[in-house]
């Protein structure tokens, strides 16, 4: 087959959808860490002023920050936000702060769902919506994860977890609690948990005591 039919067939392989597309190299880019935590705006929904843009990285400035970004919110998604703000308040007196936020979709769709998860689930950290509806760029969040978490300190991002729906349980919590503790220089409180391949490795920097 000459090379102008090689070229022909790959053209129409691609208008059919028959050919996989290759991804580019920003899709296939992961954060080099440590990296720097950008300063962006958030609103808070659950706020007394949810359309006015603040930016939470600059309020917590140096403290240990955990970062919950969502794109689906599914029961299990709920329930595991919820374990992971009791993390945050129990070590509020070492100085950790926390903020959930909520992507791809705007604020008539996220409003009621959030204050809800608010009010009838008790959660305290702020639920927000970026400013940039998919999230600063920065990030370089995955658009095919429902749900990645950053641990950050000193305005340095030092941990960041991806995790599907299955992965949403005692062990993913397990490592985001070992790795804010060994950061703070507190002795390790894990359950034991089994190790399968729902227990993610995190994208980290090595932490004393995990």
């Amino acid at each position: 087959m000459h090379l102008w039919q090689h070229l022909a067939w790959a053209a129409v392989a691609f208008a059919l959808g028959i050919g996989k597309a290759i991804p580019t190299q920003a899709q296939q880019s992961r954060l080099s860490l440590p990296a720097p935590m950008p300063a962006f705006f958030v609103r808070e929904v659950t706020s007394r002023h949810p359309h006015r843009a603040v930016c939470l990285v600059c309020r917590y400035g140096e403290r240990p920050v955990v970062v919950v970004v969502v794109r689906r919110l599914s029961p299990r998604v709920r329930k595991w936000i919820c374990q992971v703000d009791q993390l945050v308040h129990k070590h509020r007196a070492q100085g950790v702060r926390g903020f959930a936020m909520f992507l791809g979709k705007d604020m008539p769709y996220w409003q009621p769902r959030l204050i809800h998860l608010a009010r009838h689930h008790k959660v305290r950290m702020p639920l927000t919506l970026p400013v940039q509806r998919n999230g600063p760029d920065q990030l370089a969040l995955n658009p095919r994860v429902p749900v990645t978490v950053i641990f950050y300190q000193h305005r340095k991002i030092l941990a960041q977890w991806e995790l599907q729906q299955e992965q949403l349980g005692p062990g993913s919590l397990n490592q985001i609690r070992c790795r804010l503790r060994g950061q703070l220089g507190l002795p390790t409180e894990v359950a034991p948990v089994a190790q399968s391949p729902a227990n993610p490795s995190p994208n980290s920097l090595p932490s004393p005591g995990c």
